[in-house]
C-alpha cells in the first residue's frame, strides 16, 4: 500500500494530471470536472470531484451532468478518488452504479539523474504533433481505427511542454515509443510501449529513464503515472525506478 493519504498532495497531482491531458470538452462545476472525448478512455469521459466537501445539491448536479453525458452518447461514469465526497459514492451505489477498475497513481519525487544509454539503441525526441511519430504510437498502443481520430485530437491538445519519444535500433527499426507532458510542476507519463518480441530486455526502463530526466529538466517537481493494479510487470518496473503509490481510483458506472 501507499503512504498515508495527503489530500493536498492528491489535489495537486490531480490538477497536474488534468492540465497535462486535456479532453476534447470540459465543463467545470465548482470543484467538479466533467470531461468528454468521444468515449475514448474512461478518464477522458467521466465526472469527478476535486474537493471532498463539495457535495452541495449533488443530486441535482449529477442529473445535469448525466443529461450532458446522454446527449454526447457516453455512459454515466464517476471517477472516484480520495477527493470524492463520501455522500456521492453512497448515493451512486444505492442507485445501482457498479464499481469498475482499480488503478494506482504512482509518483516519483524530484526526477533527475543521468540519461541511461544502451549500445545499438537511440532515443529520438519528437513533437507530439509529428504525424510520423503519431503513426508509431498509434500502432504500438494498438489504437483501433474507430478511436484513431480521437486519439490524434487528444495528442494535439497536449500542452507545449510535451514530448514524444521513439526507440530506434541501429538498423532503423522503431521498437518502442512513449510520451509525456509537464504542467503545474507535475510531469505525467501517458504511454510507454515496446514491441512484444523486444520486451524484458530493459528497453522499457530505458524509455522511462529518459522521460523522467526530460520532465525534471522541463519543470517537473514530481512525475505521476497511472497503472492498473493487475499489471504486475509494469508496477514492478515503476517501483524499481523509485515510483511510489500515492493513491488509487476507480469508476462508478451506471449499468446498461
Amino acid at each position: 500500500m501507499g503512504r498515508l493519504i495527503d489530500l493536498l498532495e492528491i489535489h495537486q497531482i490531480e490538477m497536474g494530471l488534468l492540465a497535462n491531458r486535456p479532453s476534447l470538452e470540459t465543463v467545470n462545476d465548482g470543484s467538479w470536472v466533467w470531461r468528454f472525448a468521444n468515449g475514448f478512455t474512461g478518464r477522458a469521459n467521466s465526472l469527478q470531484a476535486l474537493d471532498r466537501d463539495d457535495d452541495i445539491n449533488f443530486e441535482t448536479r449529477l442529473k445535469d451532468h448525466w443529461r450532458r453525458s446522454h446527449q454526447k452518447g457516453i455512459v454515466e461514469r464517476f471517477r472516484v478518488t480520495p477527493l470524492t465526497p463520501p455522500k456521492i459514492v453512497e448515493f451512486l451505489l444505492k442507485q445501482g452504479f457498479a464499481r469498475r477498475g482499480n488503478t494506482l497513481v504512482m509518483v516519483l519525487s524530484e526526477p533527475d539523474g543521468p540519461v541511461i544509454a544502451m549500445p545499438g539503441q537511440r532515443i529520438k525526441e519528437h513533437l507530439v504533433t509529428d504525424p510520423n511519430w503519431q503513426k508509431q504510437i498509434l500502432l504500438l498502443e494498438n489504437v483501433g481505427e474507430k478511436n484513431a481520430t480521437t486519439f490524434i485530437q487528444l495528442l494535439e491538445k497536449l500542452p507545449p511542454s510535451s514530448v514524444g519519444l521513439s526507440l530506434v535500433q541501429r538498423d532503423g527499426n522503431v521498437i518502442g515509443a512513449a510520451y509525456a507532458s509537464c504542467q503545474k510542476s507535475v510531469g505525467s507519463i501517458f504511454a510507454l510501449e515496446v514491441v512484444s518480441e523486444q520486451r524484458g530486455k530493459g528497453f522499457g526502463r530505458l524509455l522511462m529513464n529518459y522521460l523522467n530526466v526530460w520532465l525534471g529538466r522541463n519543470g517537473a517537481e514530481r512525475v505521476a503515472l497511472q497503472v492498473v493494479v493487475d499489471n504486475k510487470a509494469a508496477v514492478g518496473l515503476y517501483r524499481a525506478m523509485g515510483f511510489e503509490e500515492i493513491y488509487r481510483y476507480y469508476y462508478l458506472e451506471k449499468n446498461s
